[in-house]
């Protein structure tokens, strides 16, 4: 195991974990960081490129046996852990991971399926929401996220953490042409409706949508099967009206 002691922050082995509370630091840069025991397991278990580790002395023996081989593990004492966040108590578990290569709508909408449940955010720039977006449309058990060119940045520290890892297994398309890419999916798909709680929608400005693919064999099935359930007196998904109209390109309306 690749175990090296730090005892200063000025050490450039550790120079990503230095300024944590500047913003500009982490916003659409290459890197992030996952803090927290919960986190880092998740963040392990998944296929994103894991720059480091770093514990307290105090978590080592705990947390040592779980930090991949060719990953390097930085141990610093309890006071500098707690000097890198500026709190005083702190769980002492952190990592650093690379972001993925920038995905297009062929590689996130998966071609091989007849339905696709979406949750697409035009516009969100707080921070914790985003991350609360994140861990429902996982709970929700969404295909993908797509995320418009308004959209704060999810691998920020704090959305990453409120996203409780959900982050590192949906799905998510961060867009540089939301218009483009729903017409892709207004020509490619059948929009069926979206889920509707409350005044949650509003407040949060995002949409759960559910699209059945134009040329699928069951079209006609999964049409029926999600008007059964509009019918049902619990039923959330709403079919009355059309595709809502901010999924039209701007130049349509």
């Amino acid at each position: 195991m690749s175990l090296v002691r730090v005892e200063s922050l000025d050490d450039p082995r550790v120079a990503l974990y230095r300024n944590l509370k500047d913003r500009e630091l982490e916003r659409r840069g290459r890197h992030f960081i996952a803090e927290g025991e919960h986190l880092v397991r998740r963040l392990l278990d998944s296929d994103f490129p894991i720059d480091s580790v770093m514990l307290a002395d105090r978590r080592v023996d705990e947390l040592a046996p779980i930090v991949p081989e060719h990953v390097p593990l930085y141990v610093v004492p309890q006071s500098l852990m707690n000097e890198i966040l500026g709190l005083k108590f702190h769980s002492g578990v952190l990592a650093c991971a690379r972001r993925k290569p920038p995905q297009t709508l062929d590689e996130v909408v998966a071609k091989d399926r007849d339905r696709l449940t979406l949750v697409i955010c035009p516009d969100i720039n707080n921070v914790e929401n985003i991350g609360s977006l994140i861990r429902l449309a996982a709970g929700f058990g969404a295909d993908a996220m797509i995320l418009g060119e308004r959209c704060h940045d999810p691998f920020w520290r704090q959305s990453v953490r409120v996203s409780m890892g959900t982050i590192f297994r949906l799905p998510l398309l961060q867009t540089d042409g939301l218009a483009r890419d729903m017409r892709r999916l207004r020509d490619e798909w059948i929009w069926l409706g979206e889920f509707r709680s409350s005044s949650l929608w509003n407040r949060l400005q995002f949409r759960l949508m559910i699209f059945v693919r134009k040329d699928s064999p069951h079209r006609d099935r999964l049409i029926a099967a999600l008007t059964a359930i509009a019918d049902e007196p619990a039923g959330r998904v709403d079919l009355s009206q059309p595709a809502p109209p901010w999924l039209e390109p701007p130049e349509t309306r």
